[in-house]
């Protein structure tokens, strides 16, 4: 739409020069005219050219990230679907994973046969300061780090993974993420259900806490 307005605009003006114009004012609008039409050609298809790069990095890169996915549920491999929470300030190691792996293998078939309801993992976190010069890019980076924490009290919980369809999520009261005591009402809830299967993972997954100043201002 836009190419053709302009050059229609274009048209409309060399005829105007055509009717008006001396030989030699022809000459030189009709230069002035050849070249801006060129341009505008080169704009257009550097423009095509750079939108077609933008889409195909994009479709890569999405293309990545869900072959990483199928990666990453390819090491549970099959069985239970977790479906989890955690807050943001929480960094974990390669535990996470085996401990789900373990969960996996110990509960599928009960959960599978419908003898259990499902399960709910959660587990205490280790409280660190956290500076900006911290380097926090390995799993060994990870551990050093909590070796120098403190872990914290059993009643503030900070992740929670279900395996799905644990739990009827319409019927959960509507809490505020955030807000004081709703991580104590979720595993009381799950404790209470004698079809669910309440797991304390504070032994065997590693949730570093990052605390301090700079976690903020990151």
């Amino acid at each position: 739409m836009l190419c053709a307005s302009l050059l229609r605009t274009l048209m409309e003006h060399l005829c105007s020069v055509l009717c008006t114009g001396t030989c030699a004012s022809y000459h030189v609008e009709l230069l002035w005219i050849f070249v801006f039409v060129i341009a505008c050609i080169c704009a257009y298809m550097c423009m095509h050219l750079i939108s077609l790069c933008v889409f195909t990095y994009f479709c890569r890169h999405v293309q990545e990230k869900t072959d990483e996915h199928k990666t990453t549920c390819g090491i549970l491999g099959g069985g239970i679907v977790f479906d989890s929470y955690t807050n943001g300030d929480i960094v974990y190691t390669i535990s996470l994973v085996d401990t789900l792996k373990e969960v996996k293998k110990i509960w599928s078939r009960d959960i599978a046969a419908k003898k259990r309801q499902g399960v709910l993992v959660v587990g205490k976190r280790t409280n660190v300061e956290f500076h900006a010069t911290d380097s926090l890019d390995s799993d060994q980076q990870v551990q050093a780090k909590a070796r120098k924490g403190t872990v914290f009290q059993n009643d503030a919980e900070d992740y929670f993974i279900y395996s799905r369809g644990a739990r009827d999520w319409n019927m959960m009261p509507h809490f505020v993420v955030g807000r004081r005591a709703y991580d104590n009402w979720l595993v009381d809830n799950a404790f209470h259900d004698e079809k669910m299967d309440l797991i304390d993972a504070s032994n065997t997954i590693l949730a570093l806490h990052l605390t301090g100043v700079c976690i903020w201002v990151i």
